[in-house]
């Protein structure tokens, strides 16, 4: 699981993190990024965008964050990272706490990636550290991102800079929606596919928007919620375009000769039968890994393995906590100011490194903070990965070294 040869980051733009030089440039980024002004002082939330900045650097592209537009909240590029955060007031102290997700598209860059980490930690800065810190990946949103937005999340395809490409209604190139969810999980989303019936199927619903017109197919095994989102998403959509765009509902009746089979690749009989499942984390052993700077380089090496406790935790240093099936990034109050830093920032390498799926959730807890989630405390119950109790192999195997 875990490798003595290190992670290189000399492939990345984030090379230089932790140098005496990275430390005064992320001090004076945090304090001077435009982007991020008054950022969390009132209720709601606020959306940033990764984006290149046309300019180049001796490492490559230059990149930041730009505001996101608040007609568009909710709606994500698969090809583009963005940092959304949520500022809320406690009941009692009515003392304003915030939240920052950092949202990556499945296929932003690596340099995307590691600016929406890095950009996650400076704004955490200028709150002054309290925030709690997510990473959430395109298809697997939590409820607790998904509440955030009162209409289902929408995926589309590429970056923004095409989305952004305005055509007329006669050039328009059709796209089509999938609709996917239930209302028990309460995991609605509504995601871009390729224009192909073989990527269609009985159990949920699809919106083909030609432009000026609106087709809403809903598949013979779908739900009421399902079809409901869809209604939904449909008529967001012709209210962004001034409702001028028309909407047919289709039912599924495996007939073709509809101008829908047209505009489309396939035919109705290419569709299949059940929705595919969404790709599930696959259950890993727990493990324990130290993040520590005590040999003057931040060092991630393995503590334990198997059952963990939680007295394993020490507040002079940040600890990896492998709960199985999510990642929690425990920072202690003692912890050095480039642990704290560069923590979230590297996890993308290490969970490379070590084999972990990508699209694991992953969390960042303070010591002492306000709260602390129930798995990240079911993660120190003494019991292992497959259900029972066992004992903790504890190792100093080094899996990733950073200058």
């Amino acid at each position: 699981m875990s490798s003595s040869a290190g992670v290189k980051l000399e492939d990345s733009n984030l090379a230089g993190i932790g140098s005496s030089a990275d430390k005064e440039a992320r001090l004076a980024a945090a304090q001077s990024e435009k982007a991020f002004k008054n950022a969390g002082q009132k209720v709601g939330i606020e959306i940033w965008r990764v984006e290149n900045k046309k300019a180049t650097t001796s490492s490559g592209p230059k990149f930041g964050v730009k505001k996101w537009p608040k007609n568009d909240y909710g709606k994500f590029y698969n090809g583009d990272s963005f940092i959304v955060l949520s500022t809320y007031k406690d009941k009692e102290s009515q003392k304003l706490h915030h939240d920052i997700y950092y949202w990556l598209g499945s296929q932003s860059s690596q340099d995307e990636l590691g600016v929406a980490a890095y950009k996650t930690v400076e704004l955490d800065d200028l709150l002054g550290g309290e925030p709690h810190e997510h990473r959430v990946t395109e298809g697997h949103e939590s409820v607790q991102f998904r509440k955030l937005f009162a209409k289902p999340i929408l995926i589309l395809s590429g970056g923004v800079e095409s989305g952004f490409n305005h055509v007329k209604p006669h050039e328009y190139t059709p796209r089509l929606l999938w609709v996917k969810g239930s209302k028990a999980l309460n995991n609605v989303r509504v995601m871009q596919i390729q224009p192909t019936a073989t990527l269609m199927n009985h159990g949920d619903c699809f919106i083909l928007d030609t432009g000026m017109k609106l087709y809403q197919f809903n598949g013979s095994k779908s739900g009421m919620w399902e079809k409901e989102k869809a209604r939904e998403t449909s008529a967001n959509i012709r209210s962004e375009r001034n409702g001028k765009p028309s909407l047919e509902v289709l039912d599924d009746d495996g007939k073709d000769g509809h101008e829908f089979w047209d505009a489309i690749e396939g035919k109705a009989s290419d569709i299949t039968d059940e929705s595919p499942p969404d790709a599930e984390v696959k259950p890993r052993q727990r493990a324990l890994f130290r993040c520590s700077d005590k040999s003057g380089k931040v060092l991630f090496s393995k503590v334990a393995q198997g059952a963990l406790k939680k007295n394993m935790l020490q507040s002079k240093d940040v600890f990896i906590v492998d709960a199985g099936i999510e990642i929690f990034v425990w920072v202690g109050k003692h912890a050095s100011k480039k642990e704290r830093q560069q923590a979230m920032p590297q996890l993308e390498k290490f969970m490379k490194e070590t084999g972990i799926d990508h699209f694991t959730p992953v969390s960042k807890v303070i010591e002492g903070s306000r709260s602390e989630p129930a798995t990240f405390l079911e993660a120190f119950n003494g019991i292992g990965a497959n259900g029972k109790e066992s004992e903790f192999t504890s190792t100093a195997n080094s899996c990733c070294v950073v200058s």
